[in-house]
């Protein structure tokens, strides 16, 4: 398969180059005609269709922003870096997280879903003030909350909001199978709405671990999802302080990713994925900020208070496709073995409760 300039006639050099897989030839190599991959034909012709295509509006599925950074719990090779020890960025108040939003927003992109993460969210006390925010001011966003459910009994005031505002997605992640927390969080949950369990809820994604993922629903659109995911996967090889991408073929590691279409967004700058949103920190937090190896696969991210239409355009052009920095996680032709790790038994708790607090199991 051939192609030539006639198919990238919309596309300037700049953005090509900006957006192209390493596996991907060159934009001169293309000009002259050169004969191409089926995949790398296919992700050009997107360019091509997507990128100056004005007329459409901006477009993005789900953006991921971080509400703490710090956790309740360790989880070996957590794909925020919520692992090692002290890493918290603090926690992020809503005012500010606000001001980001809004000027997301005045760029005329359309923002369908908007999943709040941590670390673990319930740490942050401003957390009730996003949710209130959110649902006031931005009432068309599907709301997703991602928790460990390590402080939900704690945090009642969930079930008030999901019974007042509706359309909320509540995301259990079961890091503890059997732990009391977790179990009396979850009958908690069950116990204060009507739900019916939502036949194929992910038809496009979570397609690897489906069987271990269920979720209901109620009659004003909120959401009750519990994962129950045995294995996780070394989205990096080594350690903190040793770090070190995967260095595979883009495209091939595109086909693995889980989470292919969610844009990270954090202090106003919108990231491929949030694991490359923290990454950068993780690097720098282990003098590995100069580390060689990881030349190609960090990038500064469009700061939507100060970047161009293009850069804009350049960046939501991407979402659903492969990006050189996609090299850096495993690729879809790695065995499982070498790439994936035992979840439940490299979990352990940063909080010890000496007491379990049977006060706010009264709550169930």
């Amino acid at each position: 398969m051939f192609l030539g300039k006639n198919d990238i006639s919309l596309v300037e050099e700049r953005t090509y180059n900006a957006w192209r897989g390493d596996s991907w030839p060159s934009y001169q190599e293309v000009l002259q005609g050169v004969e191409v991959y089926e995949d790398i034909h296919h992700e050009i012709t997107q360019l091509v269709n997507n990128y100056w295509d004005q007329k459409k509006p901006l477009f993005i599925e789900q953006l991921e922003m971080m509400v703490t950074y710090g956790c309740t719990l360790k989880c070996t090779s957590c794909t925020n870096f919520s692992d090692y020890q002290n890493h918290s960025r603090g926690n992020v108040r809503w005012k500010d997280a606000r001001l980001h939003l809004n000027r997301l927003l005045q760029h005329k992109v359309n923002v369908e879903k908007l999943l709040l993460m941590g670390g673990e969210p319930f740490l942050n006390k401003d957390f009730p003030n996003w949710i209130d925010g959110l649902r006031t001011e931005f009432p068309d966003i599907k709301l997703m909350i991602l928790t460990n459910g390590h402080l939900v009994m704690r945090n009642k005031w969930i079930i008030d909001s999901m019974r007042k505002y509706g359309n909320i997605w509540l995301k259990f992640s079961n890091h503890m199978p059997g732990a009391e927390w977790f179990e009396d969080s979850v009958q908690l949950i069950r116990n204060n709405f009507d739900w019916e369990v939502q036949s194929h809820p992910f038809p496009n994604e979570y397609q690897r671990f489906q069987d271990r993922v269920v979720v209901y629903k109620d009659d004003k659109g909120n959401r009750f999802e519990i994962a129950n995911y045995d294995s996780y996967q070394l989205m990096v090889k080594g350690t903190f302080g040793n770090l070190k991408p995967w260095k595979n073929d883009p495209a091939k590691a595109y086909k693995r990713c889980m989470q292919p279409t969610q844009v990270s967004f954090n202090d106003g700058i919108l990231f491929k994925c949030t694991m490359n949103w923290n990454l950068q920190h993780a690097l720098a937090n282990h003098n590995q900020a100069d580390d060689k190896d990881w030349d190609g696969y960090i990038f500064n991210g469009v700061n939507v208070h100060d970047c161009t239409a293009d850069q804009l355009n350049n960046f939501i052009s991407n979402i659903g496709k492969p990006h050189k920095i996609c090299g850096m996680c495993p690729s879809d032709d790695q065995s499982d073995s070498e790439t994936y790790i035992d979840h439940y038994a490299n979990t352990t708790s940063k909080i010890k409760f000496l007491k379990y607090d049977k006060e706010t199991r009264r709550n169930i």
